[in-house]
């Protein structure tokens, strides 16, 4: 049993047919459930904040990082794009341009039916994106130049005030010359404008984008349910191979060209708009250099635009012959079973690569042409922007980096529009056209009148003279259901058509009410056409036809739904228990209730692949029967069973059951014959004889009458074996095509993956067949393959430009500053994070996309191969309803992934737009807070104790930081006449010694604390602690240096962390010392320790201290006393303090006047040791002087 393996399809119609049995189901212990009612739509109830940020998404992001999507993790289709409200809103415009063009002798035109439809949503969005392209967009470029105007050398030596003191009175004269200095104030105005603009942009594109692709959506789903009602109004001489893969590829392929259509359409008209005001605007940047660079991009829109033609006449033939490809692996797909059994899976693997082969020639040259049109659009953009530039230059004028910036923002706004969504928007709506087209010739194909009433008078039969000729048919059909009129079928001289083939010639019959009439005759008698043309599903083309009452239809080839037993033979009609046990126990079906593991509740499975042919024959018939008609029409119902039950069904059916009716049997059976009431004999379209069993065997023609029957007898089994073999269906799961996808993507040779997929399929086993649905495999190689062979280049391409735009822009930054790569790391690692959250989600959300988009098709499929018997049955409005509920679930799964994949975006957008305020305002404040220090140089020591003062935020730590090669700066910094940026930056941090203001411990053994790398010997490290009076070194001995640090150095006081830390620069031994207010946070006696074995172990270094305790720093050689970024002062501490207006005197003065006092005492001794040792020096060089030239005399 194969019941639990069953396609979506089948639950679905089950719980819509069981719409109308609640009651009497609940009667019987039914217990088959209904639709399930899902939660409704996030965005139905979400607040405008909400929307604008996409907060709604997010509890879709929680439940997809915890568990797989299923189908019940689906909410409610919004009401605006249910499939019912679509479909009748679409439906009732398309009937009302039908009769226009009917008035107007034209033909109807698809995309004014699509416009008429949506025409609103697509004006409002399109006001949206106006507003966000021109006004908005336009002005960024205005507010960058300003903001990097205030940086030119220009507008800081300018003295001018400004003209424009308000802030956007500065936007609007932004190319006014004389419009003044900018100042701090304007610039972060400026700077909050670049950030808020794009916000801005940013906050609305994402929506639009959002609302775009729902319209669509809508769209799509409108034309999908359209097309759907006109399959169910085909007429039966148009479901032919070529219309069955010529629906499903619009339905597949075509319809999804409105979904991008949507997305660029507007740019058609905005991108033009777009391109003047920008060439205005760049016209008062550069002048006429501007229009040089316009005329390079004007240049290429013909040649985009004649590209745009080709794709759209590639894209018509490209479909064509796809329609050919989906309709071949149709007829494979319903064949499988005979292909299996005959070894033609190489032969038709032969055939389908062929096909491919040829839709793939005209795909390649669609993707020759994108390939240029990407070219054009990379080499325009870059070319426009160069030429510009240069032809400013050659005109003589300056450029500048504010007049740059604005001029490559434009471009690159001019790029987006004009050179990618501009000839996107030509290529999308060109294709999408072509599907209207297509759609367009489809709505086209003739429809069957059946059940269409006709306003003709109750005795029909005076009226039988009048004859219709090949110019004038005349139909009469009723379906009253009344007992009035006594039921019969008459046609006079009938003439039918199959296409341009006559299949009926002169057909003459009268059947009265409770007649039994068998219909015998060899294979491709007509014998089917005969019951079509008394359906109306095949067309009269001359004579006269009349049907009086209720028709009721059992198809040659039984067709089952992917439901329950029962749901099949009810068919959506009203339960009677009764009558149903009657119906059962007459179509001999009892026993095999008894036999199947659920009884008639058993899920047959898609076209009723779990039951055998006769069970499936059975329930057909019963199906038929349990119908309230006057008029039976039997094709051929006993061939698929043995001769018991076909004696039971003919006695007990058809003869006692159906007495009272008209019942027209086909049958091959020639053993019944003589129970029936009229027989007809068939061939070749013909009626060679009819009349009573009696009446037949007693005419003289009797030998024709018996090879007939002979023939009759003989073909049957033939005709019966075919048949079976062709009544299996072709599917895999879902899981093992979305392997190969994932590795045969990855080499992008789509005719391998096609082929592969194709050879997967045609050698799978029959357990495959039987248990998935059909249209889960011609899902596969219609849509995904469809994505497959054009989205995912685009994506490639896509990912490929912007992987290396990236890499370039990371090397670039890189090069200028190199501390942007820890906001660019920071970046990174909040897109890694955000992007496996999405991933998960979005692949869960893909996925059962793809499992919802199955049962459609299928249900499609199914529809094609039933609809004589829908149609008959009056089930039309039921197979609706379940199209929409299937398009329901498939648009909440679709919808689903549009609005995470949308979220995605505009969170990833944020993260990129903080990124850039944090960059623009940075720069800004950095600029005004940078550390301006005036050119000095230390020429009368090489060994100098330089003291740095200042108050909070002078600049005292980030002269350090700048020494260290910690933050940019400018101008020199020579140690030894080498610039600092000439070593490594390594090298460079090695050669410089610092002990900071916070002493840092690790956690480990003090000889690690010193020496992390072991490059020192432990008596190195020793005499270092013993240096700095190390407590634990004099009283261990060497063996201190295992002692354990615990983290931060918890265990040790601050002042013995701080000698650590003095015992590591001893160690290192460089000369130059950096002591960063390194006794700030120490006793006076520790600091005194400090400064003394500085002085004696580092007097031959030069050793820069910052400090806040001027004691400190009094004894220095220099001084150097900082404000504001700026170098105030820079001499000997005794010759600053002789100027009382000074700096250092106010900060002296500051501490007290014994604390002064002092200060300048100590600074007054140390300078007059300092001139004493100098002179001492002098003395001592002039002496040596001397005595050389005595000797040398």
């Amino acid at each position: 049993m194969v019941w639990f393996s069953i396609s979506n399809t089948a639950t679905l119609l089950i719980k819509r047919l069981n719409l109308k049995t609640k009651s009497q189901s609940k009667m019987q212990g039914d217990d088959e459930t209904h639709h399930r009612e899902r939660p409704p739509c996030p965005k139905e109830k979400a607040n405008f904040l909400s929307v604008l940020t996409f907060f709604y998404s997010l509890k879709v992001f929680h439940r997809g990082r915890k568990k797989e999507f299923t189908e019940d993790d689906l909410t409610q289709p919004l009401p605006e794009h249910k499939s019912s409200y679509l479909g009748d809103r679409i439906s009732e415009v398309w009937r009302d341009e039908y009769d226009k063009a009917i008035e107007q002798k034209r033909r109807p035109r698809m995309g004014r039916v699509i416009l008429r439809t949506f025409i609103r949503e697509f004006l409002v969005y399109g006001c949206v994106i106006f507003c966000m392209e021109i006004p908005i967009r336009l002005f960024q470029p205005l507010f960058v130049g300003l903001f990097i105007r205030y940086f030119n050398a220009a507008n800081k030596n300018s003295t001018e005030p400004a003209r424009y003191p308000m802030y956007f009175n500065r936007v609007f004269s932004f190319w006014d010359p004389n419009q003044g200095r900018i100042t701090r104030e304007e610039s972060f105005f400026f700077a909050a404008g670049v950030g808020i603009i794009n916000a801005i942009v940013v906050m609305t594109t994402h929506p639009y984008m959002l609302a775009v692709l729902h319209i669509g959506m809508k769209v799509r789903v409108a034309c999908c349910s359209l097309i759907y009602r006109k399959v169910l109004r085909l007429k039966f001489t148009s479901i032919g191979g070529r219309t069955v893969g010529n629906v499903v590829n619009l339905m597949s392929n075509d319809v999804t060209r409105f979904d991008l259509a949507a997305m660029f359409v507007h740019y058609l008209w905005i991108a033009p708009l777009q391109m003047i005001f920008i060439v205005y605007f760049m016209y008062k940047e550069v002048q006429w250099s501007a229009l040089v660079g316009i005329v390079a991009v004007l240049v290429v829109m013909p040649l985009q635009m004649l590209f745009g033609v080709r794709t759209s006449y590639l894209r018509r033939k490209a479909g064509a012959r796809t329609d050919e490809r989906v309709r071949q692996m149709n007829e494979i797909i319903q064949s499988i079973q005979v292909i299996k059994m005959y070894a033609w899976e190489n032969a038709f693997a032969d055939l389908i690569n062929k096909l491919r082969k040829n839709e793939l020639k005209v795909l390649i040259q669609t993707s020759y042409i994108r390939g240029l049109i990407m070219s054009f659009i990379m080499f325009t953009s870059r070319s426009a922007i160069f030429l510009t530039i240069m032809a400013y230059i050659f005109l003589e004028n300056k450029i500048t980096a504010d007049k740059t910036f604005v001029i490559i923002s434009y471009y690159q706004i001019l790029r987006q529009t004009m050179t990618v969504y501009f000839p996107q928007g030509v290529a999308m709506v060109a294709e999408a056209l072509v599907s209207i087209k297509r759609i367009e010739e489809f709505m086209a194909t003739e429809e069957t009148t059946v059940g269409d009433p006709s306003p003709i008078d109750k005795h029909w039969q005076s009226k039988l003279n009048v004859h219709a000729t090949k110019h004038q048919v005349r139909k009469i059909f009723f379906d009253t259901g009344t007992k009035e009129n006594q039921n019969a079928i008459h046609i006079i001289h009938g003439i039918a058509k199959y296409g341009e083939n006559i299949c009926l010639d002169d057909i003459n019959l009268d059947i009265p009410s409770g007649t039994l009439v068998a219909v015998v005759g060899p294979v491709g008698a007509g014998k089917s056409c005969l019951l079509h043309l008394i359906m109306g599903e095949l067309p009269l083309f001359s004579g006269t036809i009349g049907v009086d009452g209720v028709v009721s239809y059992a198809s040659q080839e039984p067709w089952l739904f992917a439901g329950s037993v029962r749901q099949n033979i009810l068919f959506g009609r009203e339960f009677n228990y009764q009558k149903y046990k009657q119906v059962v126990k007459v179509c001999a079906l009892n026993r095999d209730f008894g036999i199947l593991q659920f009884g008639d509740r058993t899920i047959v499975g898609e076209r009723g692949v779990s039951l055998s042919g006769g069970q499936r024959a059975r329930v057909n018939l019963a199906r038929c029967v349990y119908k309230e008609a006057d008029i039976y029409l039997l094709d051929d119902p006993l061939s698929a069973v043995d001769i018991q039950v076909g004696q039971q069904l003919f006695e007990g059916c058809i003869r006692r059951y159906l007495k009272d009716k008209i019942v027209v049997l086909i049958t091959h059976q020639l053993q019944y014959l003589k129970r029936a009431d009229h027989i007809v004999i068939m061939n070749e379209g013909v009626i060679q004889c009819q009349g009573s069993y009696s009446e037949l065997m007693g005419r003289e023609d009797m030998p024709v009458f018996a090879t007939v029957l002979k023939d009759a007898s003989s073909a049957a089994p033939i005709e019966e074996k075919e048949i079976e073999k062709l009544l299996r269906n072709i599917s895999v799961t879902s899981a093992a095509f979305q392997s190969m996808i994932d590795i045969e993507g990855k080499k992008l040779t789509f005719f391998r993956l096609h082929n592969r997929m194709f050879e997967s399929i045609i050698h799978a086993s029959m357990l495959f067949f039987n248990i998935n649905s059909s249209g889960r495999i011609l899902n596969r190689f219609s849509k995904d393959l469809g994505a497959v062979d054009e989205m995912l280049p685009n994506a490639f391409c896509d990912t490929t430009q912007l992987l290396l735009n990236l890499i370039g822009a990371i090397i670039v930054v890189t090069l200028i500053d190199y501390f942007l790569l820890i906001p660019t790391a920071v970046i990174f690692v909040a897109f890694y994070l955000l992007r496996r959250v999405y991933l998960h989600t979005s692949r869960n959300v893909k996925r059962l996309e793809g499992i919802t988009r199955s049962p459609v098709f299928a249900h499609l499929n199914a529809t094609l191969q039933g609809l004589t018997t829908i149609r008959s049955n009056g089930a039309e409005k039921i197979l609706v309803e379940e199209f929409d509920y299937l398009q329901d679930i498939h648009s909440s799964a679709w919808f689903m992934f549009l609005f995470t994949s949308r979220a995605f975006g505009l969170w990833l957008d944020l993260i990129c737009t903080v990124f850039i305020l944090y960059v623009t305002f940075n720069f800004a404040i950095f600029d005004s807070s940078k550390l301006k220090l005036h050119l000095f140089i230390i020429c009368s020591s090489k060994f100098f104790q330089v003291g740095i003062v200042g108050r909070t935020g002078a600049g005292k730590s980030s002269l350090i930081s700048t020494i260290f090669r910690l933050q940019p700066y400018e101008g020199i910094i020579l140690i030894d006449n080498l610039d600092i940026n000439v070593p490594g930056l390594h090298d460079l941090r090695r050669k410089i010694s610092i002990i900071p203001q916070e002493p840092v411990i690790f956690s480990g053994t003090l000889r690690y604390n010193l020496d992390p790398f072991g490059e020192y010997t432990d008596e190195q490290i020793f005499a270092a602690l013993l240096d700095v009076e190390i407590k634990n070194a004099m009283q261990s001995g060497i063996d201190c240096l295992n002692d354990v640090m615990t983290e931060g150095g918890t265990n040790l006081s601050v002042g013995s962390r701080q000698m650590v830390c003095l015992a590591r620069a001893i160690l290192r031994n460089n000369r130059i010392l950096v002591l960063d207010e390194a006794t700030a946070n120490v006793d006076a006696q520790t600091d005194k320790f400090i400064q003394t074995t500085i002085r004696t172990k580092f007097a031959h270094c030069t050793v820069l201290t910052i400090a806040h305790r001027l004691n400190t720093v009094m004894d220095s050689d220099r001084l150097m006393v900082l404000d504001n970024g700026l170098l105030i002062e820079f001499d000997h501490p005794h010759i600053l303090l002789q100027n009382r207006e000074g700096l250092l005197s106010e900060m002296v003065k500051k501490t007290g006047p014994g604390v002064s006092d002092h200060l300048k005492v100590v600074a007054k001794e140390n300078y007059s040791h300092k001139q004493q040792t100098e002179m001492k020096n002098i003395v001592g060089e002039v002496v040596l002087q001397v005595l050389d030239h005595v000797q040398q005399q």
